[in-house]
C-alpha cells in the first residue's frame, strides 16, 4: 500500500514540475532568457585541441549542472521535463530515490559548468527533492574559466572563443643572449 501511495505522489510531482516547465517556458521567452539546457556539442567545437581528463567520482553542486550532451531540448534550465514521455522513467527514479538510492550520474565539466551524459532524470528528481549535491562520475576539460550558471549559449561560446583564439594564447618570445 505504501508503494502505491508513493507512486501516486511521484506522478503528482511529475505533473506539477512539468506544468511549471510549460509556464516557465513562456516566461523565459518573454524575458529573453534561455529556455532549455545548454547543449554540449556547440561548446565542444571550441575544445577540440583540449584533452578531456577523468576526475572520478565526486559530489557536484546541482546548480552548476546546466546542460546536456544529448537531450538539452527535453528539459528546462531547472531540469523540469517538457515531455509527457519522461513520466514513467521519472516516477521510477523518484521511487528509487525514496527507497534504495541510485547510481552516480555521468557528467562532463567545462570550466565550472557541468553537462549530463547519463542521469537526466536523476538530476531532475534530485532538484525536485531539494537536494544541493549529487554524486557523479566526472570527466573534465580543465579550463581556467568561470561562466555564469544562467548564461545563454551565445555568452558561453563568446567566452570560449576569446579563450581559445590564437591571440589569447601566450607566446614565447626569444630573449637576447648576453655575451661578455
Amino acid at each position: 500500500m505504501d508503494n502505491l501511495i508513493l507512486r501516486h505522489e511521484a506522478i503528482e510531482n511529475f505533473y506539477q514540475i512539468q506544468h511549471k516547465a510549460s509556464l516557465m517556458k513562456w516566461l523565459y521567452w518573454l524575458f529573453h532568457k534561455p529556455q532549455t539546457l545548454l547543449p554540449l556539442s556547440p561548446i565542444l567545437k571550441y575544445l577540440q585541441t583540449h584533452q578531456r581528463i577523468p576526475l572520478g567520482r565526486q559530489m557536484v553542486p546541482l546548480k552548476q549542472i546546466v546542460g546536456s550532451a544529448q537531450r538539452a531540448a527535453d528539459y528546462d534550465r531547472q531540469f523540469r521535463p517538457f515531455k509527457e514521455g519522461a513520466r514513467d522513467r521519472w516516477v521510477d527514479i523518484y521511487l528509487l530515490n525514496q527507497t534504495s538510492g541510485w547510481q552516480p550520474i555521468e557528467l562532463i565539466q567545462v570550466g565550472n559548468l557541468y553537462f549530463v551524459v547519463d542521469g537526466h532524470h536523476r538530476v531532475s528528481v534530485a532538484r525536485q527533492n531539494g537536494l544541493s549535491f549529487i554524486e557523479a562520475t566526472v570527466e573534465a576539460y580543465p579550463l581556467p574559466l568561470t561562466f555564469a550558471v544562467d548564461a545563454p549559449l551565445a555568452a558561453v561560446k563568446k567566452q570560449l572563443r576569446a579563450y581559445t583564439s590564437p591571440q589569447s594564447q601566450p607566446t614565447c618570445q626569444p630573449t637576447p643572449c648576453c655575451s661578455a
